[in-house]
């Protein structure tokens, strides 16, 4: 799967009639959030909201778009933030590191790097807002890796009891806290 900046919308929990599928909302202008100081224009959540509908396979209708905006807000929020944390640690990710991050993603889904940006145009989003995402993610990875790498050892024995614990757990309601709330 190609990268999506947020988890997909959870289902409602009764059926509805399938709306038509809805474009993002286009309102480019002004300021859709602040990060200390570091200001989200609406153009760059409207980019991102088409990155994520086109590499996530979601098909927002009238009614999800709205949450899907605020989820994709929330998720630039945090690569503000992390992007910060990774700046004040003097890391950061190379074009090349970008590059081979979206070789490994085009691998994944057995396509080319050229076919993902292509589709990332088709979608209208510029190549730069695709590379940055790709970018903090590599950046977030070194940050994790550099601060916790050497302390977390994580056995077979420890993904096999999660791989059961997700296994028992799979027919049972989950619910998205933020929904309820």
């Amino acid at each position: 799967q190609l990268p999506a900046p947020v988890a997909p919308v959870a289902p409602q929990a009764r059926p509805r009639a399938q709306a038509a599928p809805a474009k993002p909302v286009t309102t480019s202008n002004g300021l859709a959030a602040i990060v200390n100081d570091q200001p989200i224009s609406n153009y760059d959540l409207d980019q991102r909201v088409a990155l994520f509908v086109a590499t996530s396979g979601v098909r927002p209708t009238a009614e999800s778009i709205a949450q899907i905006r605020s989820q994709v807000l929330r998720a630039i929020e945090d690569e503000i933030l992390e992007t910060q944390e990774a700046a004040k640690h003097k890391i950061g990710a190379s074009k090349e590191e970008v590059d081979r991050a979206i070789m490994n993603i085009a691998e994944d889904n057995g396509i080319s790097p050229q076919q993902i940006l292509d589709t990332v145009r088709h979608a209208g989003v510029a190549d730069s807002v695709f590379r940055q995402q790709i970018a903090a993610q590599v950046t977030w990875q070194k940050v994790v890796a550099a601060r916790f790498g050497t302390d977390i050892f994580i056995t077979d024995d420890q993904i096999d009891e999660a791989m059961d614990r997700l296994r028992k757990g799979a027919d049972k309601p989950q619910f998205l806290l933020s929904e309820i709330f």
